[in-house]
C-alpha cells in the first residue's frame, strides 16, 4: 500500500486490520501536500492501532506537517489516541514542541482535556513559560475548553492564573467568556484578581457580563465600585450586561438608576416638545 491509498484509508475511516495495510515504515513517513504523514493521520483519526510498533519512537513522532505540528499534537486532539500512546513518547523533551503558532503539545493536551495523561513529574512550573503566537499558556488552553478539573492542583494559585496573554486577558478572563469559572477553586477568586485589567480595559466583570456568566461570580464581589469600573469604551459591566441581554443578572440595587423625563419636558430640560427654530 503506498502513502497516497494508505492516507486515504485512514481519512476515510475505512475498517481495515494492520495485516491488511502492509506499508513500510518510509510509506508511513511520507507526507502529502499539506505535511501530514499517514502517521498524522492516524494519530488524528484514532487509528493508532495500525501503526507498526517500531514507529512508537520518538524521531518518528517529531514529523512536522506545514503548520509545525507532529504526530504527537495530532494525537493530543483524539479521544482515544493519547491512551496507546508509551510512556517513552510522554516526555518533556517531546510535549514542550511547539506548532508554528507556539502551540505545545501541553496547550493540546489541555484543550482537549488530556492533561490527567501526563506525570506530574514532568508538569512543572517551567510549562507557564510556554506560551502560543497569543501568549497563551496552556491554563488559557483549558480554562477556554473546560478542562481546568485536568491540571494538576500546582498550578492554582494566584501567580499562574494572573498570566496574562497578549491581549491582557488571564485565565480568569477566558474562563469567564466561556463559562468556566466554577472550575476555578474559590481560594483564588479574589477582588483583585476579578478587577485585574485587561488591555483595553475589562475586568472579569465585564468579561462575565458579556456572555452571561455573572452568576459564577461569588455574590460577595458584587458590588457597586466593581460594577461601576469602566473599561477603555467607557462601559462598565452594568452597560456591557444590558448590551448583551443579560441585565437581570446584576441585582436592581447595583445598576444605575434610569433618568426619568417629567412630562412636558424635552431631554435638555427646557419646557416644551418643539426645538427651537
Amino acid at each position: 500500500m503506498d502513502a497516497a491509498t494508505l492516507s486515504s484509508t485512514l481519512l476515510k475511516g475505512q475498517t481495515v486490520t494492520p495485516a491488511e495495510i502492509l506499508a513500510t515504515a518510509e510509506v508511513w513517513l511520507t507526507p502529502n501536500h499539506a505535511g501530514n504523514t499517514p502517521l498524522h493521520l492516524a494519530a488524528r483519526h484514532s487509528r493508532l492501532d495500525l501503526v507498526p510498533s517500531e514507529l512508537f519512537a520518538p524521531e518518528p513522532f517529531q514529523h512536522r506537517n506545514q503548520a509545525g505540528y507532529t504526530p504527537l499534537h495530532h494525537a493530543f486532539m483524539c479521544a482515544g489516541a493519547p491512551e496507546l500512546l508509551p510512556p517513552r513518547l510522554l516526555m518533556h523533551d517531546l510535549l514542550k514542541q511547539t506548532s508554528n503558532a507556539g502551540f505545545s503539545v501541553y496547550h493540546i493536551a489541555a484543550a482537549y482535556g488530556h492533561l490527567g495523561l501526563l506525570s506530574h513529574s514532568i508538569l512543572t512550573s517551567e510549562l507557564l513559560s510556554i506560551r502560543t503566537h497569543l501568549g497563551n499558556t496552556f491554563l488559557h488552553e483549558a480554562a477556554e475548553f473546560g478542562h481546568l478539573a485536568e491540571v494538576p492542583p500546582v498550578y492554582f494559585n494566584k501567580a499562574a492564573f494572573a498570566l496574562a496573554n497578549l491581549a491582557g486577558e488571564t485565565p480568569l478572563h477566558t474562563a469567564a467568556l466561556n463559562g468556566y469559572l466554577s472550575q476555578v477553586p474559590r481560594a483564588l477568586l479574589t477582588n483583585e484578581i476579578l478587577t485585574t485589567c485587561t488591555a483595553v480595559g475589562d475586568t472579569v466583570f465585564h468579561a462575565a457580563a458579556a456572555e452571561g456568566y455573572l452568576g459564577q461570580i461569588p455574590a460577595e464581589f458584587f458590588s457597586t465600585e466593581n460594577f461601576a469600573k469602566r473599561n477603555q469604551s467607557g462601559h462598565t459591566p452594568v452597560d456591557v450586561a444590558k448590551l448583551k441581554g443579560h441585565l437581570a443578572q446584576i441585582p436592581v440595587h447595583l445598576r444605575p438608576a434610569e433618568k426619568i423625563i417629567p412630562r412636558g419636558q424635552t431631554h435638555h430640560g427646557l419646557p416644551g416638545s418643539t426645538p427651537p427654530v
